[in-house]
């Protein structure tokens, strides 16, 4: 089994990549979640740098960089919210990051529609139940939030205006737009045309999702329209397609095309810098060369993330 056919996700990958990264220092194997176990082992067995001499010796590992930017983005989301420093963008780089381990690992896995839905379904629950528990609890004892906040349904009663009922925007996004691109995927049909060709599949889905974009907002985004479900759809579908890019001409492409979706979004450019950054290091760059501490404290915030977002609007004040 490999860690897509045993229904992994985008949430549990980054504990099982920060525990591999000891075994491969040199870096983790190309599509090591698509890698069965025994081949793993046997792989980690024949890498010279993993005798114990070697790994006292070393000064640097090397991490993915999607665990990197995880961390990152969430240390951009909350030392903006607290004003420590102007690093807004971190929560749009996330869902790009979403989309391209939706791609990597529910897209990846062995087995027909029924198989994919059941892994999605199990994913999403991760994501959903502790959230709707925890912003429940605080909905009834802080007050701050409504039933539809609580329940991941205020975008059905939308404002222009910004109130607390908007802080969780892209935890109701996140949770909208995976269950769609499972719905879309799951369909024999479309399951069939993901499967013939992947690329081309991301590709459509790209630009049906900046078509909704553009028809709803146009080239620059409002200040409440910026974080809504259709709008920013077309970032986890740039996600999707950066994880089918295979080829160089393919990842120029997708670099091109992100630039003209992301440049302008916001009016803002050190936003658009930080999401069209993070997405290109993601398109290009695997792994990313850190000292050991740095890829252990990056592991511990990319796997709590969902839980420091959740949490930091009631800790912070």
């Amino acid at each position: 089994d490999s860690f897509v056919d045993l229904g992994g996700d985008s949430l549990s990958y980054v504990e099982l990549a920060t525990r591999l990264s000891d075994r491969f220092p040199r870096g983790l194997p190309a599509g090591w979640h698509t890698r069965s176990i025994a081949e793993l082992t046997r792989l980690s067995a024949t890498d010279p740098a993993t005798d114990r001499p070697h790994r006292q010796r070393r000064r640097r590992v090397r991490l993915d960089t999607t665990v990197a930017l995880r961390a990152l983005a969430i240390l951009f989301v909350v030392a903006s919210h607290v004003d420590l420093v102007p690093l807004e963008g971190g929560a749009h780089l996330l869902l790009a990051l979403a989309g391209f381990n939706f791609a990597r690992f529910q897209l990846s896995s062995a087995g027909g529609p029924r198989v994919r839905l059941r892994h999605g379904l199990s994913g999403l629950a991760q994501l959903v139940v502790p959230s709707v528990l925890w912003v429940g609890a605080v909905a009834v004892v802080l007050g701050s939030y409504g039933p539809a906040t609580a329940l991941f349904v205020r975008q059905f009663f939308n404002s222009s205006v910004w109130t607390d009922q908007w802080q969780l925007w892209f935890l109701e996004s996140l949770v909208w737009i995976t269950a769609a691109a499972l719905a879309l995927t799951c369909l024999p049909v479309l399951h069939r045309l993901e499967r013939r060709d992947p690329f081309r599949f991301a590709l459509v889905v790209v630009a049906v999702a900046a078509a909704a974009r553009f028809a709803e907002v146009g080239l620059r985004a409002g200040p409440t329209q910026r974080y809504t479900t259709l709008v920013v759809a077309f970032l986890f579908a740039l996600g999707w397609l950066a994880a089918r890019a295979s080829t160089t001409r393919q990842r120029l492409l997708v670099t091109v095309l992100a630039a003209g979706l992301v440049v302008g979004y916001f009016g803002q450019a050190h936003r658009e810098a930080i999401v069209l950054g993070g997405f290109v290091l993601m398109l290009w760059l695997p792994h990313v060369s850190v000292p050991p501490r740095v890829a252990q404290a990056a592991g511990v915030l990319a796997g709590a993330s969902l839980f420091i977002y959740l949490t930091h609007w009631q800790v912070y004040p």
